[in-house]
């Protein structure tokens, strides 16, 4: 692992940083109200509000290289460079979980178990992270290869819901669900996490997304969003057309 692995992870400014509004205590509307934590006091008093915006690309490519390597080994090195002295590197840790599924153990019958839970064969019951610790070795292994060998083809969820979704009537837009969906912008397709569903048309909808309004909208807003990889962009059978902005 790269010895600046760290900054290049936690350099991104948080989203909203520039652009949140400010919320002071002082100016609570509940004038009888004596103490509110801040991270409520700043839910219920602003339309939203700055959240964590860490660079985790880095640490997935860097994961995405370690395959076949033993687990241990790769996490001795990622917490030689993500150690227990800070708070942010610790919460970098805790996201490996989103990434990897270890800890996994035998059943009683020889069947897989995670946290005391059978992983079922069908996905649709268990979700499956990009990578795992194979127990028999201890190796970490990409799940592409774990289905291979049971005769299926499979990929992420969400990679699939996204490849899968009907075309919508904007060709600039493509929903997941009411809250998830993919935008082309400046000729770039970006993904788009919404916080509600909004009561807008898909045009309107567009409209916010490309100029920026969506930050003045107040019944909802975008919690985050990023630009696809040239490895999505091929699972999705897209195209990038220009340069992002």
């Amino acid at each position: 692992m790269r010895a600046d692995m760290f900054k290049v992870i936690v350099e991104r400014p948080r989203w909203g940083a520039s652009h949140a509004p400010s919320v002071k205590l002082k100016k609570d509307r509940d004038p009888d109200r004596k103490f509110i934590g801040l991270k409520r006091y700043v839910k219920e008093h602003a339309p939203y509000y700055k959240t964590l915006n860490e660079n985790l690309g880095p640490l997935v490519r860097f994961i995405r290289k370690q395959v076949g390597r033993r687990w241990d080994d790769v996490f001795s090195e990622i917490c030689a460079h993500l150690d227990t002295g800070s708070t942010v590197k610790m919460h970098v840790r805790t996201h490996l979980k989103d990434f990897i599924l270890f800890g996994i153990s035998y059943g009683r019958h020889g069947e897989w178990l995670h946290e005391g839970c059978p992983i079922e064969v069908d996905r649709s019951k268990f979700y499956w992270p990009e990578f795992y610790v194979d127990p028999e070795d201890g190796l970490l292994k990409d799940s592409v290869t774990f289905w291979r060998a049971r005769g299926e083809e499979r990929h992420g969820r969400r990679a699939a819901r996204l490849k899968n979704a009907p075309p919508q009537g904007n060709p600039d837009l493509r929903k997941i669900d009411d809250t998830e969906l993919l935008f082309r912008r400046n000729g770039c397709w970006f993904f788009y996490e919404l916080d509600v569903r909004p009561r807008i048309t898909d045009d309107d909808l567009c409209e916010a997304l490309s100029t920026g309004n969506w930050r003045y909208a107040g019944t909802w807003s975008v919690v985050r969003h990023r630009q696809l990889s040239k490895r999505e962009l091929r699972w999705f059978e897209l195209k990038d057309e220009g340069r992002a902005a």
